[in-house]
């Protein structure tokens, strides 16, 4: 796709039955992943749960194609349109038909962006979920799964 404009469909698909099961079977194995730019990032990790609870990748054609932080950037703003990741994420969940939602109205599963803490101190844009728990939100991190409380999030998106 390069830098064209990333066709988003409706997502038409809804939560299966056993969502929570596979969400937690999802997080189980998140556990002891890695992190990998274009493979297993905030973005994509966050994307595979959406995958794990529907059946369906809301951001289909984009894992392979950015191998560091400057790259993603720059592949998901070109496809989306919109400057920076918030933004752009925005678009791409607004089109596909996961609406905003108000941050302490998130429900189980629901996306959720934050500026999370890096280790130099920074704080970056990070897509994550919320667990099952309903308090705190998972993102990839090199170890397995990073948390930060929901009350330190900016913005959610209902999973439908």
């Amino acid at each position: 796709m390069g830098a064209a404009l990333m066709q988003v469909e409706t997502f038409s698909a809804r939560r299966l039955d056993d969502w929570p099961q596979q969400l937690a079977a999802y997080i189980a194995a998140g556990e002891q992943a890695g992190f990998a730019w274009g493979l297993r990032d905030c973005v994509l990790a966050a994307a595979g749960a959406v995958q794990a609870m529907t059946g369906r990748h809301p951001l289909p054609g984009l894992a392979g194609t950015y191998a560091s932080a400057a790259s993603a950037l720059s592949q998901i703003q070109a496809r989306s349109g919109q400057p920076g990741l918030p933004l752009a994420l925005d678009m791409f969940f607004r089109a596909a038909g996961f609406p905003p939602c108000a941050l302490f109205g998130a429900q189980r599963g629901d996306l959720v962006l934050a500026r999370a803490p890096t280790p130099s101190g920074r704080a970056w844009p990070a897509l994550g979920f919320l667990h099952l728990n309903g308090r705190d939100v998972l993102f990839a991190a090199p170890l397995g799964w990073s948390r930060l409380a929901l009350r330190d999030c900016l913005q959610a998106w209902r999973v439908p």
